[in-house]
């Protein structure tokens, strides 16, 4: 009898403790993904700089060639 008792309290300790561990996964799912979503928008903001910064090459690179080549009309 004392088996059955301790083989079941064994049990409810188990199944507390895979309650705990799914509790702790999906919490740490959320972190993650949260934290994902942070990376793609920093990302993304760096990305739109970058895209920002090249243009502004781009035009004052055609600013200064029609500086250096008028046209000649």
């Amino acid at each position: 009898m004392n088996a059955l008792v301790a083989i079941f309290i064994a049990c409810i300790y188990i199944m507390f403790l895979e309650a705990q561990s799914k509790k702790e996964r999906k919490s740490l799912e959320i972190k993650v993904e949260r934290e994902a979503q942070e990376i793609k928008s920093a990302e993304f903001e760096r990305i739109s700089k970058l895209y920002r910064f090249i243009e502004c090459g781009k035009l004052s690179g055609g600013v200064f060639h029609d500086i250096v080549n008028p046209l000649t009309a």
